[in-house]
């Protein structure tokens, strides 16, 4: 029988990716619900050294880029000393690396936290589909429950028969500066994320090679295998503009300045830049799939096109630059408001119900 655990509950956390901003809620507004984030370790020996080699691509520091990834490496020997603390695991489906700290998971309170919308088995994007009945089993048998990042991961992965809750990745929407001036005259689009096939950069590339009018622009902020083809296309045409990665404390200081954002995306579990944007009263034009599908209401606070339809895109970027001044402003008032739902302070209250409510 579950029972409401009362005081101080310390949290670790066990993810494969070094991803605090995806806890954002529990960082920032657990200890309001005395949710205590004691430490976040990166079990995935692989999974580091990617991320070390990625920030010395990306021109970060060598050194320091080492240090870190000693760091992080060292770190996970602290898990084999864990015992009854109530642990937060990110593993993507039917990895081993669930099958390898089975014993952990089984001697403390280990909630399992995904945003993995495919649970038939029908495709694994890291893990292996051999390994699906051994990690089935052990999330069954070892988590008090499962914090899903959207209402379509919740919906999927309840064939495991274990209480669920939906725990959106959250922001802090009274830090972003809001937009203020909604004028229609010059439009500057925005895409920011990582530069891959994925995101649709093409369908944006192509839109603009269709489409010459002088006062329409659109600017890049990201990184990725993808760079090069923005670099070349704003070598031939001055509206594109490809200007690096940034912060997201830096981002939250522009994105007011544009006039749309595009996420023209072929998958997306959630869709943090959705929000984002959002906070700032910028809208976004987003793919209909899960995640952007979830969070926009089309026409209302954003638009969306059909996945994957280039003449939709299109279609619905025609309606955009046809809004009248005071039907943007309706809309960027609208994203605003609905950016709210995403607050942190208003996540860390599922996170507290599902932990409180299944810890034995």
């Amino acid at each position: 029988m579950n029972s409401q655990m009362n005081g101080p509950i310390h949290i670790t956390v066990m993810h494969e990716f070094y991803t605090p901003q995806h806890l954002k809620a529990l960082y920032e507004c657990g200890t309001d619900y005395d949710l205590i984030m004691d430490d976040y370790i990166v079990i995935s020996t692989r999974k580091i050294i990617k991320e070390m080699i990625e920030n010395i691509r990306n021109r970060r520091g060598i050194v320091p880029a080492i240090k870190t990834a000693i760091s992080r490496f060292l770190r996970r020997f602290k898990i084999y000393f864990l015992k009854s603390k109530v642990v937060i695991v990110g593993i993507a489906p039917y990895s081993s690396l669930m099958n390898k700290y089975k014993k952990i998971f089984a001697n403390n309170v280990s909630f399992y936290f995904t945003s993995c919308e495919i649970w038939d088995g029908s495709e694994c994007s890291t893990g292996k589909l051999s390994n699906r009945a051994a990690f089935e089993k052990i999330l069954r048998e070892n988590f008090r429950g499962i914090a899903c990042v959207s209402q379509k991961t919740s919906d999927e992965i309840g064939f495991m028969g274990l209480p669920r809750a939906v725990v959106n990745h959250s922001i802090n929407v009274a830090s972003y500066h809001k937009k203020q001036a909604f004028n229609c005259k010059h439009r500057e689009f925005i895409f920011f994320g990582q530069y891959i096939e994925r995101k649709g950069i093409d369908f944006i590339l192509r839109w603009f090679d269709e489409n010459q009018e002088e006062n329409i622009g659109i600017t890049f902020y990201g990184a990725g295998p993808l760079k090069d083809d923005i670099l070349r296309f704003a070598k031939r045409d001055p509206r594109v503009k490809e200007k690096g990665f940034l912060s997201q404390n830096e981002l939250r200081e522009h994105l007011n300045e544009f006039y749309f954002s595009l996420l023209p995306t072929r998958r997306e579990p959630f869709g943090m830049s959705i929000i984002e944007a959002m906070a700032s009263g910028l809208p976004t034009l987003a793919s209909d799939v899960i995640g952007p599908s979830e969070i926009i209401k089309d026409s209302e606070d954003g638009f969306l096109f059909k996945c994957n339809d280039y003449l939709a895109f299109c279609e619905k970027m025609d309606q955009i630059l046809g809004l009248s001044e005071d039907a943007y402003r309706e809309i960027c008032n609208r994203a605003m408001q609905s950016a709210w739902k995403y607050d942190a302070s208003e996540i860390v209250k599922r996170w507290n119900i599902l932990m409180r409510e299944n810890i034995r």
